[in-house]
């Protein structure tokens, strides 16, 4: 299989720049940016949920609080200096590690912003719930590090988390471009797809938990690459959350998952440890050899196309497709 590669810098077609215009209205906006020809610190203006935020035109030191937010900034380019990690450490799809990514704890719950400062960032990307009041968030302690802007996540909708980026660091044109590569790359695999019988079966995303399971459908981070693939979803035996998933006890796997499965956790052990369970045996997947186990990081917390693209990369490779 052909791995997705990003596209190399080209001229935007027309309708890639309309859709570059169109970001600006994803929850970031800013205003025309200046060029710093005279050195005098120029910069430009990002209107977001808190306020603005000035940022200087020639910022080259950019730390992020949330693992989307680094997959959307290297989408085009901008590899961060400081980010935080996982239990698994920096997500193996990002193609970065300690060596040019200075980690800002083992949990985007956890920033250490003295860490952070200690990387003299001339610019800030915060994830924030929307609606969430200041004094609930860092921004005001970020703000005295370097200028910041707060992006909005945590609603399922990673390409909106792509455009807010992209807004923030003012490379919208160059989102663009990556946003019609995803597209490119998602009609290869659902083409690819439509070839193979299987394909057509029920599918269903399974993220376990210690306690419970969640059934995650289209509206999910992951669910956006699966049906932009082509793949049907299982339908719920539960109501469907505003989150897009639903719960269920482990006892009713078998009779809520489809005929092929895509089983991750974000919990440490916990998919090893379920996966030797009487019931786990008893999924119709599990006894016809169409499970398969993939990365979380990719299918669960990222938000952005680095992301989608690696997820189109296991259904195809789950198939045994190649996507060109």
């Amino acid at each position: 299989m052909t791995p997705f590669r990003l596209p190399a810098r080209r001229a935007l077609a027309p309708v890639a720049l309309a859709a570059a215009a169109g970001l600006l209205l994803a929850g970031c906006a800013r205003d025309e940016r200046p060029t710093d020809t005279a050195g005098d610190g120029a910069t430009y203006t990002v209107e977001h949920e808190l306020g603005t935020t000035e940022i200087p035109v020639d910022y080259d030191r950019v730390a992020v609080t949330f693992t989307a937010l680094a997959d959307s900034a290297i989408a085009v380019g901008v590899v961060p200096v400081a980010a935080p990690k996982s239990f698994s450490g920096f997500p193996a799809y990002l193609g970065i590690d300690d060596s040019e990514v200075a980690s800002l704890g083992d949990s985007d719950s956890e920033i250490d912003i003295e860490l952070m400062g200690a990387q003299e960032p001339d610019l800030i990307l915060m994830n924030m719930e929307s609606g969430t009041a200041i004094e609930d968030t860092d921004y005001e302690q970020l703000s005295q590090v370097a200028p910041t802007v707060p992006i909005i996540t945590g609603e399922q909708n990673p390409v909106k988390v792509a455009e807010q980026v992209a807004v923030a660091l003012d490379r919208v044109e160059e989102m663009a471009e990556v946003a019609a590569a995803y597209e490119t790359h998602a009609t290869a695999v659902r083409e690819a797809l439509a070839e193979v019988p299987a394909a057509a079966l029920p599918v269903s995303q399974v993220r376990l938990r210690p306690d419970h399971v969640r059934m995650m459908m289209e509206g999910t981070n992951a669910g956006v690459a699966m049906v932009d693939a082509g793949l049907v979803f299982e339908e719920p035996i539960a109501e469907v959350e505003d989150g897009g998933y639903y719960e269920i006890s482990l006892e009713l796997l078998p009779e809520a998952t489809g005929d092929y499965v895509f089983v991750y956790s974000t919990d440490e052990g916990v998919l090893e440890n379920v996966q030797t369970l009487p019931i786990w045996q008893e999924v119709p997947a599990v006894q016809n050899g169409t499970v398969f186990d993939v990365d979380f990081e990719a299918w669960m917390r990222g938000q952005g196309y680095l992301a989608l693209n690696e997820v189109l990369d296991e259904i195809a490779a789950a198939y045994g497709v190649t996507a060109d």
